[in-house]
């Protein structure tokens, strides 16, 4: 009213549509977006044509009619509540623009409420989202004196207040599936807000995403703590690959599957985008085909009119309907402001127009984009009965970002579920499988670390002809050729054995047979020579003989105590007695001093007595023979260690010389000048038939340590 720049439009006779641009882009644009907006300036002559009948009114006595209908509920002076229904409303509005010479000009003003979800159509375009609130997937209603009279949204609101009035204000409630608020504005106005209710799958969801993050942090620092060198390891686990080959392949598969359900869920999605825009391409046809004949479209002069039934159309299917000519220029639409604004051309797409009017196809759908948001679009011709095409109609498809993301989410969750389950029953799995497989090897690297050669071993049992079979078989071949080849080994040594002490016995014999065969022909030439001095030369030959008469006679009884005790059976055989009964023999020397020592009261062995007596006896003469005739001390320890029995017999004699240790147990050797050098080759043949071992340390003048380590039989 106010604003004087109408009043010289006016005066000026500016075109109307000029007038109603300026009134739209200086009043209406920011303040009405959420509204469709008619706006119709009428002077006193001015006749409307309302009806497709072709009957004309007066313009303002029209508005003036609807304006005073007894159900509408006026605003204000210039604004009137026409209609009100749970998801439109629609308001009339009058205002005095001024007049000129010959009329006055009044603007009415239409405007169609848009309470739609924010994601239908082009509107998306034209809003700015920085400071916009998304309200996707919300339901709102509002209640006036009990009764629906506004809603908004998916829910099926009930048309009374009554179903809601048990439930208390300000609180969240369950209900349907979905989660409510409700506020209530003042005594007769009720508010509620709505959306669905997160599913089990959503709710597991947030479990699962938070195990596969801390999964991933904790993998990622066991790899930082322990470097590469730990995860080396793995590259020789063939269990571990395993494990690693089972679950990777369990992952690469779903991850295969997830990709393919993807796409097939696209496809259907684009399926039914198809379908929803031929149904309502269809629907929006049969509305014009019943609105108007061929003959009433072709000769539409008011744009306007048009317009405002599309929008009305655009509100009922819930789509945006733009119509072009068939010369491809656009005659009318349900969204004018993206025209106006520029996103779109006034001309058709020409693939579009190519297709409906040049190829004649009767429905052609294409992917269309305003800067980077891309849509469907639909193209179908509009024609009356059977006739050709008059225009071409057009329907977008939008989906904004929120509501693609919206419908693949439960797509998302489910598999976000089945990932996270998969992946622990996969590892159990892996770890359950790897067992089970590795089992047969885990079983055959323990019986190839318990081989041994010097006692039987058993084979495995596998009762699958499988690689594993094949593999078990080929150890027990081989444990057979091992214990065939043990008893070659043992007779090969038991031979050599023979033949050594044979060699001894020979060896033994020929040294003091040697000097009782030179006596004994000295005696035969002083007989023969009748020589005087023959008797005392006989009583000095007699003695020498007899002593090694003796040295035979030793010989023979060594090599017969050997032979003897192999033909006996071991027994269990307590070392402490054992030693103690050797250290007795010994003890009666003056010069020397022997101290026993032992961690245990009773250290049992399998052995044969006379054996390790011999043993223990030689061992504790060549130790007294080291020290006299000078003085000294013989020290003895029995120690049992885990499953050992240790001997230790250490002396502080002479000791044996470097060059003399590598042939100590050699037979024929001795660091005796009486010795017969076969007491420490019998006590080192002794001790490695029992399954042992001896070895010894020796230090010029400081002495000789020996240890001897058999198996204990401790219970």
């Amino acid at each position: 009213k106010n604003d004087k720049r109408i009043s010289v439009f006016i005066k000026s006779k500016v075109p109307e549509e000029t007038i109603k641009e300026y009134l739209y882009k200086s009043f209406f644009e920011h303040q009405f977006g959420n509204y469709f907006l008619q706006l119709t300036i009428c002077h006193d002559s001015d006749l409307l044509e309302v009806n497709s009948d072709g009957n004309l009114v007066n313009c303002k006595q029209y508005f003036r009619n609807i304006r005073t209908e007894p159900a509408n509920k006026p605003i204000d002076s210039s604004l009137v509540l026409i209609y009100q229904e749970a998801e439109s409303r629609y308001y009339l509005g009058d205002i005095y623009l001024g007049k000129d010479s010959l009329t006055s000009f009044t603007l009415f003003i239409e405007m169609f409420s848009t309470i739609v979800p924010s994601g239908f159509g082009y509107p998306e375009l034209l809003v700015d989202n920085s400071n916009q609130i998304d309200l996707t997937g919300y339901s709102i209603a509002k209640y006036h004196h009990n009764q629906l009279v506004y809603k908004v949204g998916e829910y099926d609101y009930h048309g009374s207040y009554s179903v809601l009035q048990s439930w208390p204000n300000d609180h969240f409630f369950y209900l349907n599936k979905y989660l409510h608020y409700k506020l209530r504005l003042n005594s007769s106005d009720v508010l509620v807000v709505s959306r669905p209710g997160r599913s089990y799958a959503g709710q597991i969801a947030t479990f699962s995403f938070l195990f596969l993050l801390f999964s991933f942090l904790a993998v990622l620092l066991y790899i930082i703590s322990t470097g590469r060198k730990q995860l080396s390891l793995f590259k020789y686990s063939f269990r571990t690959r395993l494990q690693f080959f089972i679950m990777g392949t369990l992952m690469v598969l779903f991850v295969l599957m997830s990709a393919i359900s993807a796409y097939y869920f696209n496809d259907i999605k684009k399926a039914l985008i198809v379908n929803q825009l031929n149904e309502k391409s269809k629907s929006v046809l049969t509305e014009l085909q019943d609105k108007f004949t061929k003959e009433e479209f072709e000769s539409i002069s008011d744009k306007d009119y048009l317009q405002q039934q599309l929008q009305k159309f655009s509100i009922i299917f819930f789509t945006d309907i733009n119509i072009y000519k068939r010369s491809g220029e656009l005659l009318a639409t349900s969204r004018p402001k993206i025209f106006e604004a520029g996103l779109l051309s006034n001309l058709i797409n020409p693939e579009g127009y190519k297709q409906i009017i040049k190829n004649q196809k009767i429905f052609y759908l294409t992917r269309e984009q305003i800067g980077k948001m891309s849509y469907y679009s639909a193209y179908v011709p509009l024609s009356f009965g059977s006739d050709a095409s008059v225009a071409i109609l057009n329907l977008p498809y939008f989906a904004r970002q929120t509501e693609v993301l919206k419908s693949f989410m439960p797509l998302v969750y489910n598999y976000l579920n089945i990932f996270v389950l998969l992946g622990i029953l996969g590892t159990f799995m892996a770890l359950m499988i790897s067992k089970i497989l590795t089992r047969p090897l885990t079983m055959l690297q323990q019986s190839l670390s318990e081989i041994q050669i010097d006692k039987k071993n058993e084979p495995l049992v596998w009762n699958n002809d499988d690689e594993i079979g094949q593999l078990i078989s080929e150890y027990n071949l081989m444990v057979k050729k091992i214990e065939d080849s043990a008893g070659l080994l043992k007779r090969s040594e038991r031979e050599m054995a023979w033949r050594e002490m044979a060699q001894q016995v020979a060896h033994e014999i020929r040294n003091p047979l040697t000097p009782m065969k030179l006596n004994i022909q000295y005696l035969q030439k002083v007989y023969n020579e009748s020589k005087p001095d023959f008797n005392e030369k006989w009583k000095s030959l007699s003695v020498s003989l007899i002593d090694q008469i003796e040295a035979l006679s030793e010989v023979a009884t060594v090599f017969s105590e050997l032979a003897t005790n192999n033909l006996l059976d071991k027994e269990k055989i307590d070392v402490i007695q054992l030693v103690s009964s050797a250290i007795d023999t010994y003890k009666n020397y003056d010069k020397i001093s022997i101290e026993f020592k032992s961690n245990v009261q009773e250290a049992f062995v399998m052995a044969r007595q006379n054996e390790l007596l011999r043993v223990l006896n030689n061992l504790l003469k060549n130790a007294v023979q080291s020290i006299l005739p000078n003085e000294g001390k013989i020290k003895i320890e029995v120690l049992l260690i885990k499953d050992l029995c240790q001997i230790i017999i250490s002396d502080t004699g002479r000791g044996i010389p470097e060059e003399m240790k590598e042939r100590i147990f050699q037979p024929y050797f001795t660091t005796k000048s009486g010795g017969t050098g076969v007491g420490l080759a019998i006590v080192k043949n002794i001790i490695t038939e029992m399954g042992g071992e001896i070895n010894f340390t020796s230090s010029i003048n400081r002495g000789t340590r020996f240890v001897l380590r058999l198996k204990s039989m401790q219970q």
